[in-house]
């Protein structure tokens, strides 16, 4: 071999160890950050998964509340229709007064609670005693009647006392009871008064 030969060789030789050591040190970093970058793009891309997967969670569980509150608000709208006015009230006490006349109980008061109490926007509770006179089994068939009016209601505090004055084989007896009750505020905005 000539020595030009061993020089072009040598210098070939060298051109090609830095094109290397080039590569080499700027090639590598960037294989570096190319493989950082997919790592993060795969997290990323992991965590938009998992959002979109909780996304359509919650929305599927949003509809599901949705259809919850329609069915509840139309169960409280058919309460609300069981449920008297104010002016229904007068039917309350004819139907109070028509249970005692049909079992034979003198119905001797009707004494409504002046207060009552809010329970929403549309309902409020209110009592209002009641006092009887009768026979044990008068006033016994009486208390079933006003078990089963067509409304909301319940009987409470149910008390009997009978008259000293009377028969003991078949006494006349005092009921006086407390009737429990709702009233639908049309529109929710009236007084109760």
């Amino acid at each position: 071999m000539k020595p030009h030969n061993n020089l072009g060789v040598l210098l070939l030789l060298l051109v090609l160890i830095g094109v290397a050591f080039f590569f080499n040190t700027a090639i590598n970093p960037l294989r570096a950050d190319l493989e950082t970058n997919r790592i993060l793009h795969e997290n990323e891309r992991l965590a938009a998964e998992d959002r979109i997967r909780q996304g359509r969670q919650a929305e599927a569980r949003y509809r599901e509340l949705e259809q919850r509150i329609e069915q509840e608000e139309r169960q409280y709208q058919a309460i609300l229709a069981t449920l008297p006015t104010r002016r229904d009230t007068g039917e309350l006490v004819h139907a109070i007064e028509h249970a005692a006349t049909t079992t034979g109980a003198n119905l001797t008061a009707i004494t409504p609670n002046p207060n009552e109490t809010p329970l929403s926007a549309d309902v409020v509770f209110t009592t209002a005693n009641l006092t009887a006179d009768g026979t044990y089994e008068q006033l016994r068939a009486f208390l079933e009647r006003l078990e089963t009016l067509p409304r909301s209601a319940q009987l409470t505090l149910i008390t009997l006392r009978r008259h000293s004055d009377t028969d003991w084989r078949n006494p006349t007896l005092t009921l006086e009871t407390t009737l429990e009750t709702y009233l639908y505020r049309s529109g929710g905005t009236q007084n109760a008064n």
